[in-house]
Protein backbone atom coordinates (compact mmCIF):
# COMPACT_ATOMS: atom_id res chain seq x y z
CA UNK A 1 0.00 0.00 0.00
CA UNK A 2 1.49 3.61 -1.50
CA UNK A 3 2.53 6.02 1.77
CA UNK A 4 1.25 9.48 1.45
CA UNK A 5 4.58 10.34 0.02
CA UNK A 6 4.35 8.02 -2.11
CA UNK A 7 1.44 9.89 -3.45
CA UNK A 8 2.03 13.17 -2.99
CA UNK A 9 5.12 13.06 -4.05
CA UNK A 10 6.11 10.35 -6.74
CA UNK A 11 9.98 9.87 -6.90
CA UNK A 12 10.77 11.40 -3.73
CA UNK A 13 10.91 8.12 -1.77
CA UNK A 14 9.50 7.58 1.84
CA UNK A 15 11.29 10.69 3.05
CA UNK A 16 8.45 13.28 3.77
CA UNK A 17 9.25 15.63 1.87
CA UNK A 18 6.20 17.56 0.10
CA UNK A 19 7.49 18.04 -2.88
CA UNK A 20 4.28 20.75 -3.70
CA UNK A 21 5.32 23.32 -1.06
CA UNK A 22 8.46 21.58 0.41
CA UNK A 23 6.15 22.23 4.31
CA UNK A 24 7.01 18.38 4.88
CA UNK A 25 3.49 17.72 6.12
CA UNK A 26 3.25 14.22 4.40
CA UNK A 27 4.68 12.16 7.11
CA UNK A 28 2.87 14.02 9.24
CA UNK A 29 -0.61 13.10 7.88
CA UNK A 30 0.18 9.85 7.10
CA UNK A 31 1.12 8.96 10.85
CA UNK A 32 -2.00 10.94 11.81
CA UNK A 33 -4.85 9.17 9.05
CA UNK A 34 -3.23 5.97 8.74
CA UNK A 35 -5.78 3.97 10.19
CA UNK A 36 -8.98 5.84 8.40
CA UNK A 37 -7.51 5.52 4.85
CA UNK A 38 -10.06 2.85 4.35
CA UNK A 39 -13.10 4.18 6.04
CA UNK A 40 -15.63 6.26 4.86
CA UNK A 41 -14.89 9.21 6.18
CA UNK A 42 -15.25 12.97 5.31
CA UNK A 43 -12.86 15.42 4.40
CA UNK A 44 -13.05 19.56 3.89
CA UNK A 45 -10.12 21.09 2.83
CA UNK A 46 -9.82 24.58 2.78
CA UNK A 47 -7.19 26.29 0.12
CA UNK A 48 -7.10 23.29 -2.18
CA UNK A 49 -5.75 26.38 -5.16
CA UNK A 50 -4.69 24.09 -8.45
CA UNK A 51 -6.30 20.70 -7.06
CA UNK A 52 -3.18 18.78 -6.51
CA UNK A 53 -4.10 17.46 -2.87
CA UNK A 54 -7.62 16.71 -3.89
CA UNK A 55 -5.69 14.19 -6.26
CA UNK A 56 -3.70 13.41 -3.56
CA UNK A 57 -6.63 12.46 -1.02
CA UNK A 58 -8.35 10.87 -3.84
CA UNK A 59 -6.03 8.21 -4.08
CA UNK A 60 -5.16 7.90 -0.21
CA UNK A 61 -8.64 7.89 1.27
CA UNK A 62 -10.46 5.08 -0.82
CA UNK A 63 -13.82 5.34 0.25
CA UNK A 64 -13.74 9.36 1.67
CA UNK A 65 -16.18 11.85 0.71
CA UNK A 66 -13.71 15.14 0.07
CA UNK A 67 -14.89 18.49 -0.08
CA UNK A 68 -12.18 21.19 -1.33
CA UNK A 69 -13.01 24.87 -0.95
CA UNK A 70 -10.90 27.74 -2.96
CA UNK A 71 -12.19 31.30 -3.70
CA UNK A 72 -10.23 29.92 -7.27
CA UNK A 73 -11.56 26.58 -7.80
CA UNK A 74 -13.55 26.89 -11.09
CA UNK A 75 -11.38 25.16 -12.62
CA UNK A 76 -10.65 22.78 -10.47
CA UNK A 77 -12.24 18.97 -11.48
CA UNK A 78 -11.86 15.67 -9.53
CA UNK A 79 -10.23 13.03 -11.60
CA UNK A 80 -13.14 10.78 -13.53
CA UNK A 81 -12.82 8.42 -11.64
CA UNK A 82 -13.33 9.69 -8.30
CA UNK A 83 -16.16 12.19 -9.49
CA UNK A 84 -18.90 10.88 -7.12
CA UNK A 85 -16.65 11.01 -4.19
CA UNK A 86 -15.23 14.83 -4.54
CA UNK A 87 -16.96 18.15 -4.38
CA UNK A 88 -15.02 21.52 -5.45
CA UNK A 89 -17.10 25.00 -3.81
CA UNK A 90 -15.91 28.14 -5.13
CA UNK A 91 -15.86 30.24 -1.79
CA UNK A 92 -14.06 33.03 0.33
CA UNK A 93 -13.37 32.07 4.00
CA UNK A 94 -15.74 34.84 5.84
CA UNK A 95 -18.83 34.76 7.96
CA UNK A 96 -20.77 32.35 5.51
CA UNK A 97 -18.47 29.50 5.47
CA UNK A 98 -20.49 27.52 7.60
CA UNK A 99 -23.48 27.99 5.86
CA UNK A 100 -22.00 25.87 2.97
CA UNK A 101 -22.70 22.60 4.26
CA UNK A 102 -25.14 20.45 5.98
CA UNK A 103 -22.65 17.33 6.73
CA UNK A 104 -20.19 16.80 9.17
CA UNK A 105 -16.89 16.18 8.45
CA UNK A 106 -14.10 13.69 10.08
CA UNK A 107 -11.05 16.09 8.83
CA UNK A 108 -11.01 19.74 8.20
CA UNK A 109 -7.89 21.19 7.03
CA UNK A 110 -7.33 25.03 6.82
CA UNK A 111 -4.80 25.51 4.17
CA UNK A 112 -6.13 28.33 2.99
CA UNK A 113 -5.32 32.21 2.99
CA UNK A 114 -2.52 31.45 6.05
CA UNK A 115 -3.98 34.34 7.35
CA UNK A 116 -4.80 34.92 11.36
CA UNK A 117 -8.18 36.19 11.21
CA UNK A 118 -9.12 34.03 8.48
CA UNK A 119 -7.98 31.05 10.14
CA UNK A 120 -9.76 32.01 13.24
CA UNK A 121 -13.02 32.85 11.44
CA UNK A 122 -12.94 29.31 9.81
CA UNK A 123 -12.43 27.93 12.64
CA UNK A 124 -15.42 29.60 14.83
CA UNK A 125 -17.65 28.70 12.03
CA UNK A 126 -16.39 25.09 11.04
CA UNK A 127 -15.77 23.41 14.44
CA UNK A 128 -19.34 23.07 14.79
CA UNK A 129 -19.45 20.94 11.83
CA UNK A 130 -16.03 18.27 12.96
CA UNK A 131 -17.48 14.92 13.97
CA UNK A 132 -17.18 13.54 17.90
CA UNK A 133 -13.27 12.17 17.61
CA UNK A 134 -12.16 14.33 14.55
CA UNK A 135 -9.16 16.24 13.28
CA UNK A 136 -9.37 20.02 12.53
CA UNK A 137 -5.73 21.05 10.96
CA UNK A 138 -4.63 24.25 10.63
CA UNK A 139 -1.56 24.74 8.39
CA UNK A 140 1.56 26.99 7.72
CA UNK A 141 1.39 28.74 11.02
CA UNK A 142 4.71 31.35 10.64
CA UNK A 143 4.99 32.48 14.39
CA UNK A 144 5.12 31.05 17.99
CA UNK A 145 3.10 34.40 18.71
CA UNK A 146 0.40 32.88 16.04
CA UNK A 147 0.34 29.77 17.26
CA UNK A 148 -0.28 30.54 20.84
CA UNK A 149 -3.14 32.83 20.04
CA UNK A 150 -4.55 29.94 17.84
CA UNK A 151 -4.01 27.13 20.60
CA UNK A 152 -5.58 29.44 22.97
CA UNK A 153 -8.57 29.66 21.06
CA UNK A 154 -8.36 26.14 20.05
CA UNK A 155 -8.18 25.20 23.83
CA UNK A 156 -11.17 28.16 24.57
CA UNK A 157 -13.45 25.57 22.55
CA UNK A 158 -12.20 22.29 24.42
CA UNK A 159 -9.99 21.25 22.15
CA UNK A 160 -6.50 19.80 23.16
CA UNK A 161 -3.91 20.44 20.67
CA UNK A 162 -0.69 19.06 19.35
CA UNK A 163 1.80 21.47 16.98
CA UNK A 164 4.45 20.41 14.38
CA UNK A 165 7.18 22.68 13.68
CA UNK A 166 8.94 21.89 10.40
CA UNK A 167 10.57 25.19 10.14
CA UNK A 168 13.79 24.18 11.04
CA UNK A 169 13.76 21.26 8.87
CA UNK A 170 12.56 23.76 5.83
CA UNK A 171 13.23 27.03 4.24
CA UNK A 172 9.69 27.63 4.67
CA UNK A 173 8.85 30.33 7.57
CA UNK A 174 5.50 29.12 8.07
CA UNK A 175 5.87 25.75 8.14
CA UNK A 176 4.29 24.88 11.23
CA UNK A 177 1.06 23.63 11.97
CA UNK A 178 -1.69 22.59 15.10
CA UNK A 179 -3.47 19.05 14.50
CA UNK A 180 -6.65 20.13 17.17
CA UNK A 181 -8.71 17.16 18.20
CA UNK A 182 -11.20 16.75 21.49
Amino acid sequence: MKTLQDIGCPGKGNTGYDGRKGHNYLVVYDALFYQLRDKPITLLELGVHGGKSIEMWEQYFSQAKIVGVDNWADGIRPTKQFQDRVRIVTASVDEKIGDLFDETFDIIIDDASHQLDHQLIAFEKLHGKLREGGLYIIEDINSDQRRDLLVARLHSADFKTMTFDNRPYTVWPDSMMIVAYR
